[in-house]
């Protein structure tokens, strides 16, 4: 067998694709343009800043896991109430667009 293979390669990371598309959902998600590990390697972050009318949002998984969606971070939909003190993202906030690892996220 003399296929080219990447030990590394962990498979596909998609979680934009089968979602609701249109500009006003996942239509331009543009996941991974800004992707980090934690400092422990076992969460991935990956940005989508085109979703949700260009407000974006913050995808967090472990690796290790098989379970899909396990953090998703990003603005509350009109009228969707939220506990605390989360303000909503204007339009054009590009959430996602830069990512870096903060021990919080993944505690």
């Amino acid at each position: 067998d003399l296929s080219v293979r990447d030990e590394l390669d962990g498979g596909e990371w998609k979680f934009c694709q089968g979602r609701p598309q249109g500009h006003e959902r996942f239509g331009t998600c543009q996941q991974g343009l800004a992707a980090a590990f934690s400092p422990d390697r076992r969460y991935v972050l990956l940005g989508a800043p085109g979703t949700y009318n260009w407000k974006g949002l913050l995808f967090v998984t472990n690796i290790e896991s098989a379970a899909p969606d396990q953090r998703v971070f990003r603005t509350p939909q009109p009228g969707e109430r939220v506990p605390g003190a989360a303000a909503d993202v204007a339009h054009n906030s590009y959430l996602g667009s830069c990512v870096c690892h903060l021990l919080s996220v993944t505690r």
